[in-house]
């Protein structure tokens, strides 16, 4: 992303889970969208979030076996790690 009135990817992603959630004040969220409609590797992301997160709340309630949730609880690690460095 080259525009400087678009917000950079780095805190695009930063945002993303916020505003997926709708918690992200009106102004940050036009700005999301705007950078959204604007990067398509951001919007996949988004995408994939989006699909995740409906696809998780379809199990809302349901018994979790102990390996799924310690691969779970593995990947979200990981992500932590990556996001940080």
């Amino acid at each position: 992303m080259t525009d400087p009135t678009i917000i950079p990817c780095a805190e695009a992603l930063r945002l993303l889970a916020t505003h997926l959630d709708g918690e992200l004040d009106a102004v940050r969220s036009a700005d999301m969208e705007r950078h959204l409609a604007r990067c398509r590797s951001c919007y996949s992301r988004a995408e994939f979030e989006r699909g995740l997160k409906s696809e998780l709340a379809a199990l809302r309630g349901q018994p979790v076996r102990a390996s799924f949730e310690e691969r779970i609880r593995s990947l979200i690690d990981r992500f932590n790690v990556s996001t940080t460095k």
